[in-house]
């Protein structure tokens, strides 16, 4: 129930006039396709649509500060670094989602107009992004962690020696 919200935020976001903005909320709960890709997955397709569209949403509201214009508060960076980290632990393409929206912000970025705050910020804001990531991977790379393969059962048994 959170992603046509999300959306909506997202379309706020970018731009869209609060029309548009509902119109593709509400064609993101109904239409059937997107309803069953991201309602009704068995993988956590649904959860990883919410986390990434609300990340789009709250990267819409940093970018102006990316930009130099204002300052970005430590709670919106903290917001889109969890929903950033959360849509790169949910699916295994999500650090190239999450990497493509950072590289295009910080394309567009103006590090010269920062001020201290919004510095401190984007850092707060990129090691909650990072340390769930690297301590997951960390646990994943991890000889402890890592699944043994069982023998293949189409292997031919070693022949017993005949009497």
């Amino acid at each position: 129930a959170f992603l046509p919200l999300a959306t909506w935020a997202a379309a706020r976001g970018v731009g869209a006039g609060r029309t548009w903005s509902v119109a593709v909320a509400l064609m993101m709960a109904t239409i059937p396709h997107a309803r069953t890709y991201a309602f009704g997955a068995a993988q956590p397709d649904g959860t990883f649509a919410t986390f990434l569209t609300a990340f789009v949403a709250l990267g819409a509201r940093v970018a102006p500060a990316l930009r130099g214009v204002g300052t970005l508060s430590i709670r919106l960076a903290v917001a889109t670094g969890v929903a950033g980290a959360a849509s790169l632990l949910t699916r295994p393409e999500g650090m190239v989602y999450v990497g493509g929206i950072v590289i295009g912000a910080l394309a567009t970025a103006r590090p010269r107009r920062w001020s201290a705050a919004t510095w401190r910020a984007l850092l707060l804001g990129a090691a909650v992004v990072v340390a769930p990531t690297a301590a997951f991977s960390a646990r994943m790379f991890d000889s402890k962690a890592t699944p043994s393969v069982p023998a293949s059962p189409l292997k031919a048994a070693p022949a017993k020696p005949s009497n």
